[in-house]
Order: structure tokens, then sequence, then C-alpha cells
């Protein structure tokens, strides 16, 4: 029902016309446009109502004065019946109604764009127009875009308080970079790919944020000139962009983040560069690599906006011309800041605060010597730092102004991971500094910070270990102090080392005081410490006690005289019976020999020394028993001593008493012979 429409209301209860009404078909893209006047003297209201009489917008005049309003839909809305009406105040008077109906052209579609992003129209680069109001919140371009092409979005709105904004998605739909313009003030979104970067599609939202209005987008699409090479320079090893002597520029940016040239490098040749990066918050980063296969690291500048580095290679090492040289752009992301760290150690303040975990970094000491972090402690946190360095490395806790709390630890060499524990004086921001004189490379450090012993824990337990035939038997005393709350259970805490860290092992009751251990090996000596804890938390540690389960005979496997426990306890094999001949210290006793007399087979016992005296009559027998002394001898080669010589003794006694009995024997024989015959007992035997 487009057109002009007169008509007249009356108001009051007696009125006899109070109220107009008109219905219309509109939709889907659609945009309602209303002007009214009336020549009452009083106000008289147009409405425009949804077909389910949700108000949409309301206009009034008086006084033949003109009222106009519009009304966008969008291309989700589906088509339906608007209503309008006429509602006259306290005066009568005629009206006069001019209803237009026409269609959105956005982006010169001859519509109104999609609101959904997979609806979106294609559109080549160049510039467009649309609107956004009322139902038409959102509109959808695409283009395709790709393979180190620039991508520029400039932005003019006509809104007039609140931004239009157009933001850029990728084919994936993530968010890549948004603009908003506001009073057509125009503003631009640049973003830049990688010849990477495969060719498809890429999405332009435009959003109403608070105020409607008219909007322009300019689309352009343009190449990079790295090195003025017309592309943009590879992100890969297989450059084919050569460089001789010259300047050169290029961009890093967004998706853009490497590039890589080649340089012709012939023997001795040395090379000089100087590098000054555009970003002052970045820093651009350039490697020299000698060969393609990334060995032969050369050198590393790195450069914030306006500050130029300087370096150079010599290639003294190559014996032929060479077409390896590759240098390499990147960015350095120490500790995950996006950027180096810092290094000023006069003004640590200046540094990224990081917090506990694993964090990485790169040092070169040919410009990026010292990286720096802050992180913030309290008085009596205990603050554990793990280092893995590529080189020596030398580590310092330091104040905001630069002078040391701890002295340096390190350096160590590659692979070569060391640690410290600092106990924090002070509460707030310290720095770490990281340190090195020579090389380059990626380093690894691990952040740890724990509590000290809180206030309103239980005090130390005193602890006696007693040892038993196969177990060891702890006992502890209660803490003097429960911290102000009652204990809530013990902590056992057990290591194999004087000095080293213990852990945990198990926890009991509170009313326990007493534990018997009996995982332990026998020879291996263990030590313990216990520790109480409440609501509060832990207490303090008790003493460290120590116990050793005694060695039995136990089992030989290899059946060579020595148990299995004593081998494993000296780094004996349990299951070869020869290295019980052997003699591992060198002292001229075997392996077997040490166990029987108790000694240990990794310490040379040494022999007592001929002191040459002329009353000693035997160099080596100090005791004059026969047998070479040993020192240590030991308890069990003292009662081996005294059964060889008891054996030897009753040896000695049997053969004094068999030459005694054969001596008697021969006395008897003879005793016989010299006996006189008779003369009968003569003749006898004669005539026999």
């Amino acid at each position: 029902m487009e057109g002009t429409f007169t008509g007249n209301v009356t108001p009051g209860p007696g009125g006899e016309d109070n109220t107009d009404y008109y219905k219309f078909w509109a939709g889907s893209g659609d945009i309602i446009s209303i002007d009214f006047t009336s020549d009452s003297t009083d106000n008289v209201k147009l409405g425009l109502q949804e077909s389910d009489e949700s108000q949409v917008f309301i206009m009034s005049s008086k006084n033949s004065a003109k009222a106009s309003d519009t009304f966008f839909t969008s291309n989700e809305t589906e088509d339906q019946f608007y209503y309008i009406y006429v509602d006259p105040t306290t005066k009568p008077g005629e009206y006069i109604i001019t209803l237009e109906i026409s269609h959105q052209n956005d982006a010169g579609t001859g519509e109104d764009l999609p609101e959904a992003i997979l609806k979106a129209i294609e559109v080549t680069p160049g510039t467009y127009t649309g609107h956004l109001e009322d139902q038409d919140g959102l509109d959808y371009l695409k283009f395709r875009s790709g393979t180190g092409d620039i991508i520029t979005l400039t932005l003019t709105s006509a809104s007039d308080e609140g931004d239009i904004s157009a933001t850029l998605f990728d084919s994936e739909q993530s968010n890549l970079g948004n603009v908003g313009s506001s009073n057509n003030v125009p503003s631009t979104l640049v973003y830049h790919l990688a010849n990477e970067t495969a060719e498809s599609f890429f999405y332009i939202e435009l959003d109403m944020t608070t105020d409607p209005g008219n909007y322009t987008i300019q689309i352009s699409l343009s190449e990079q000139n790295d090195a003025g090479s017309g592309g943009d320079a590879n992100g890969s090893m297989t450059s084919d962009i050569h460089l001789g002597s010259g300047t050169y520029t290029g961009v890093l940016k967004d998706e853009d983040e490497q590039d890589y040239y080649m340089i012709m490098a012939a023997p001795s040749m040395i090379v000089d560069i100087n590098l000054t990066g555009n970003d002052p918050y970045i820093p651009t980063l350039l490697t020299y690599y000698i060969d393609e296969s990334m060995f032969g690291f050369g050198f590393m500048l790195m450069s914030f906006a306006g500050s130029g580095k300087d370096d150079r290679y010599c290639f003294n090492d190559l014996t032929t011309s060479h077409n390896g040289m590759v240098v390499g752009i990147s960015y350095q992301d120490d500790a995950g800041t996006g950027k180096d760290a810092y290094s000023d150690t006069s003004l640590m303040g200046g540094a990224s605060v990081i917090g506990e975990g694993s964090h990485t970094g790169y040092l070169n000491y040919q410009g990026d010597p010292l990286d720096a972090y802050l992180f913030n402690v309290t008085t009596g946190q205990k603050v554990n730092v793990t280092v893995d360095p590529f080189d020596d490395i030398e580590v310092y806790i330091r104040n905001l102004d630069g002078t040391t709390i701890t002295d340096s630890y390190g350096p160590t060499g590659p692979g070569m991971p060391f640690s410290f524990i600092w106990t924090a004086t002070l509460t707030g921001q310290v720095a770490l500094s990281l340190d090195i004189d020579e090389g380059a490379g990626d380093y690894q450090f691990d952040l740890d910070i724990q509590e000290g012993q809180a206030s309103g824990t239980p005090s130390a337990p005193v602890l006696i270990v007693t040892e038993g035939a196969t177990s060891l038997i702890l006992t502890w005393t209660m803490p003097a102090d429960n911290g102000g709350s009652a204990i809530t259970g013990y902590k056992i805490l057990r290591g194999t080392t004087q000095t080293g860290t213990l852990t945990l092992l198990t926890t009991v009751g509170a009313n326990v005081l007493t534990y018997t251990d009996s995982t332990v090996t026998a020879g291996q000596p263990y030590y313990y410490e216990v520790l109480a804890t409440n609501a509060n938390g832990d207490g303090a540690r008790s003493n460290r006690g120590t116990g050793t389960v005694e060695e039995s005979s136990g089992d030989d496997s290899d059946n060579d005289g020595i148990p299995d426990s004593w081998e494993v306890r000296y780094e004996l094999n349990p299951g070869d019976s020869a290295d019980a001949l052997l003699d591992i210290d060198g002292d001229g006793r075997t392996n077997l020999k040490e166990y029987q007399d108790g000694t240990d087979p990794r310490v040379k016992d040494t022999p007592i020394a001929d002191d040459d005296d002329d009353d000693d009559d035997d160099d080596d027998d100090d005791d004059d028993d026969g047998f070479l002394s040993f020192v240590p001898l030991g308890w069990v080669g003292c009662c081996i001593g005294f059964i060889i010589l008891g054996v030897i003794l009753l040896i000695i006694v049997l053969i004094v008493v068999l030459i005694i009995a054969k001596g008697r024997k021969k006395k008897d024989e003879k005793e016989e012979d010299d006996v006189p015959i008779a003369a009968g007992e003569d003749e006898e035997a004669s005539e026999e």
C-alpha cells in the first residue's frame, strides 16, 4: 500500500474516530520509510508495529510539521505484515501519511548483504558501500587472496557516535584484526601473508556497534617487495633470492614471520652486515648460517626500531666456492614474552615479569649477552632455579637497581644443567639474570617458588632410629609446640645419602609416634627425617637419623662363598662366581678373602712394612706367629688365624707322639735280641 494517505482523528471518550490503523506487507531486506504531518494543534502520534504488535518506532506531528523515520530489515528477516496506527493526544486534526518501501543495495548487490559469515557475498578488490541500522546489524563480504599478498582494508563510516567496525577473518574464521570508524574518519588495517600461505577466501565482517550509518569499505591487494624482488622472500631454506653487496629492505609481519636469502661466498671472504629493525617493541632477529643444513652457525643480530646492529663473518674454513650462505630473519621470544629479554643491568625494572614454570630463551655474546626477568617473592620463600645451558652461563639474583643479591651460579658447559636454591630475604620484585661471555644458542630454565615454614606450624620432633634384624624402627617425640593448632599427622622422609634430598616415604596419624620401615636393603644406610603437620601446614623437620640393617649370610646365587647382599653392596655380580677370585682394589687379597676378613674390597689394605730392625727375625711377621699380617685384619681374620694355629699345633703334637711311639718299639725289639738261648733249646733248634 505504498503511497500517500490522508485521514482525520478525534480524541476523547466522545470522539467518533479515536485511532486509525493501516497494514502493509514488507520484509527480507526492505527499507520502510514514513513521512507524517498533522494539522492538529496538539501532537498526533504515528506508530509502526511488527506483525506481533511489537513496537518499531513512534513519531508525532502538530501544526503541519513534518516527521519522518525509516526502518531497515535484513535478508534474514521473514516477509510479514507491518501496522501503522495514528492516535490523537488532545486535539482533533487531519493527517497525511506517505509510505515508501525500497530495497537495500549493499556493495552494489541490489540487496542487503548476508548476516552469516558462511553466506558472505564474494567480491573482488575494490570499494563498496553499505548501511547498517535496526535489524540489519551485520554485513559479510568475502574475497580471495594468498601467496605473499598484502591485504589492506580501509573503512570510512558516517556513524555519528558509535563506531562501525570491520574485522578480517581467514578461511578458518580466525580473527586477524579489526578497525573502527565514525564521523567519516577513515581507518586502515594491513595484514601480510607469506609465500607459504595457501590461496583461500578471507572474510570481512561489518558490525554496527551502537550507532547506525553508511559505510565505505575499500579492499586492496598488493605484492610485497622484499629486497627488491617484487614479492615475499621465502620463509624456508629454499630461498631463490640471491643478494650481493648493497642495501635491502623487507617486511616481517603477521603470517610472514621469516625471510631467507642466499649469499654467494668464496674462500676467505668476509661478509659484513648491518641490520636495522622497524618495530619499537619486537626485535628483528637476523641469523647467519654457513650452509643449508643449518650447521656451522655464524652469528645472530638483533635490532629494535632505529637501532642498527653490525657483525661480520669470515669464511676461512672454506676451500671451494660455496652457495649455501643463508640469512634467516625471525623474532626472539624469550620466556614467551614475544621479544628479547631485558639486558640493562643498571635498571632491571624494565624487564618482563614471569611466573613459575619452564622457560626458554636465546643468548648471543655478540649483541645479546644477557637476559633478565622479574619475578615476585615473599620473605622466607624458597626459590629453586634449574638451568640447562647451551654453553658456559652465569646466573644471578639481582635487585632492581642491578646490584647482586647472590653470588653467581655456574658456569657449566653444554648438557650440564645446574640448580640452586635461594631463600628470599625481601618481599617484592627481584630479577633473575643469565649472562654469557661467548657462544650463542638456546637455554632453558625452571623457576619454582615454595613457601617457607608458615607461622603457626609445629616445631621439630626428636627422632631416634633403631636397627632391627630385617628392618629399621623409627620413634620420635611429639613437637614441643604444635603451632597453636592440633597436630593432624606426621610425614616420614627417607633418603640414601647423608646430605642428599629426602623424599616422602609415608604419612601416619596424629597419635602415631613410631614406624617400622621393612622396605630396606641389608647393608644400605638409610637417612630419615620426621615432621608434624597441622591445619596451617608442614612444621619444622626433625634431626636426621640414620640406620643400616646388618647383612646376613643369606642367599649365594653363584655359590662362590660370598652372600648376594654383600656382592650387591660392593657392586659385584651375585650371578658370577668368577668375581670371588678378583682383586678389585689391588691389595693382593681376593674379594672372597676380603669378605672372610670383613674388610672393604674397594679399599686397599696395606701390609705392615719391614722396619729393618736387626732384632726382628721375620720381615713381615710382627707377631711371630708365622703369618703375614694385614691392616686392618678384622675379627673374622683373627678367628681364622687362631683356628689355623690350633690345627698346626695339633699336627705337631701328633708328629711328636708318632716319633716317640716308633722309638719305643725299636727299643723293645733290641731288648729281645739280647736275651741268651738255652743249650737244649739250641740243639732242638739245630735238629729241626
